[in-house]
């Protein structure tokens, strides 16, 4: 399940998204609806969702302060909105896509599915990362240097059996 928030202010435009999203991305989860900024950027804080659609006119101000005040979270946005003519600066959020109402249900589950391909990169990527890096840890950490009062002692880091804090010293 993809966890989503929809922050729009038009109850005929949310029940519309609800219902394509139901038809046709099963996989999209939708916690909680916000009609206002403030709404959208607390949901966002506490809900912590994967995914948001996001529209550009809401009230007061836009999604960009919705954007600006959730800066670092990590979430995917697609905007939802009738303007087109914010939407080079919806990508120069990271927007993931921009949809122009009345929404495709072929854009919209290519937006989806453009999500859940970043999604399985990322996860991905980050797997790939963590097992090279493991790998190297045990390439290199074989052997320790340990300063000793007489200079440094090398020893495997198998033999370490424990680590003791002594006032300004270990004690291996």
């Amino acid at each position: 399940m993809i966890n989503t928030i929809i922050i729009e202010n038009s109850k005929q435009d949310v029940a519309k998204l609800e219902m394509l999203l139901a038809l046709h991305c099963p996989e999209i989860k939708v916690m909680e609806v916000c009609s206002t900024v403030v709404k959208g950027i607390n949901a966002i804080k506490q809900l912590k969702p994967q995914l948001v659609f996001l529209d550009v006119q809401l009230e007061p101000g836009s999604g960009f302060d919705v954007l600006q005040q959730t800066e670092g979270l990590p979430f995917e946005t697609i905007f939802t909105t009738s303007y087109n003519e914010y939407a080079v600066k919806a990508f120069k959020f990271c927007a993931l896509d921009y949809l122009l109402k009345p929404i495709s249900t072929d854009e919209l589950k290519a937006a989806v599915n453009n999500y859940k391909k970043l999604a399985e990169n990322g996860t991905k990527k980050n797997i790939d990362a963590l097992l090279h890096n493991y790998r190297q840890i045990d390439k290199t950490l074989q052997i320790a240097g340990i300063p000793v009062i007489s200079g440094i002692d090398f020893i495997t880091v198998s033999e370490i059996i424990c680590c003791k804090a002594s006032s300004n010293y270990t004690e291996l």
